[in-house]
């Protein structure tokens, strides 16, 4: 999992850096993406094992459920705080920025 965190945070470093090289923007997405691929396989490939390890009584469809449930909570707490704070900065305006000329 730590070279799948290393290998993540390159796919976000290209993410970022893709507008300063217009000629290669699509290439160097198409990179990252693959590498984010790569880290979603190595995180469902090494969750059975750590959600194993947590579970105590033969309770790892129960511990599973759990972490899927909050992950999911999460997820939509984030999103409604980004929408609140995106309607209060923005004044109730949606603003979109484009880096296309």
């Amino acid at each position: 999992r730590f070279i799948a965190d290393i290998v993540n945070d390159g796919a976000l470093f290209l993410e970022l850096i893709s507008p300063l090289f217009p000629a290669l923007f699509l290439p160097i997405l198409c990179a990252a993406s693959v590498a984010k691929a790569i880290v979603g396989v190595a995180g469902g490939a090494t969750r059975a094992a750590l959600t194993q390890h947590q579970a105590r009584r033969n309770n790892m469809a129960d511990v599973s459920a759990k972490d899927g449930s909050q992950v999911s909570n999460l997820c939509c707490r984030g999103s409604d705080q980004l929408i609140g704070q995106g309607t209060t900065i923005g004044q109730g305006k949606l603003f979109v920025h484009s880096s296309s000329g």
